[in-house]
């Protein structure tokens, strides 16, 4: 299971999220406030911005909600004063900021909040299908040479055909992550990723002029 960065919204109709937020920033106690300063950064009314001081948990950081046809979600957690957040921090960012800010003020305006999960997996991405072609690739091919022996070229192959013809959207960090695990080296499973990333584009453009 791969550890990802989890997603967080909360529906509604405009005045709603509008209420929402309202209700959000007049209720923000230390260390989290409404970040003027930061929606202005952005120069985009759709926008709304929290900030968080740091201390012994968490970094110094701003959280961007976006506003949506119906709703408001998170579009980004960015750090002040370091370079990124890897996935853990950013969950427990997001967490925070779902206990002590979002879940109290949807709760008393009655809206619905979604968030998903902190880890996920190949085959609950893609299907369980297209986990197993994986699953067989890694394990007949020899790791070492990558897709380069024809037999491992075609389970490659079959496995980059089917999920194109899925019409799924499988996530690069994910499928690294997976190789990874499969006992792929940290090289091969890169040109690994980069094969994938070709075959998609290539996929795409085949059926544009087919």
């Amino acid at each position: 299971m791969m550890e990802v960065m989890r997603d967080l919204e909360v529906r509604g109709t405009r005045a709603e999220i509008d209420a929402l937020v309202d209700h959000m920033t007049r209720d923000a106690k230390a260390p989290w406030a409404r970040s003027p300063e930061g929606e202005a950064n952005i120069g985009d009314d759709n926008y709304r911005v929290f900030s968080r001081e740091a201390d012994g948990l968490l970094p110094a950081l701003g959280v961007a909600l976006h506003l949506e046809p119906e709703g408001i979600q998170i579009v980004n957690i960015v750090p002040r004063d370091v370079g990124n957040l890897g996935p853990t921090v950013y969950n427990a960012t997001l967490q925070e900021f779902l206990e002590q800010l979002v879940q109290p003020a949807a709760a008393a305006l009655s809206l619905s909040v979604v968030t998903s999960l902190p880890r996920t997996s190949l085959a609950a991405e893609v299907g369980p299908e297209i986990a197993r072609l994986l699953v067989q690739f890694s394990g007949a091919a020899n790791q070492s040479s990558g897709s380069s022996h024809p037999a491992d070229f075609k389970r490659w192959a079959t496995f980059l055909v089917t999920v194109h013809r899925s019409g799924k959207r499988l996530d690069t960090d994910l499928l690294y992550a997976t190789l990874r695990e499969q006992g792929w080296p940290k090289e091969k499973a890169s040109d690994l990723v980069s094969e994938y990333e070709f075959a998609r584009e290539l996929l795409n453009v085949a059926d544009d002029v087919s």
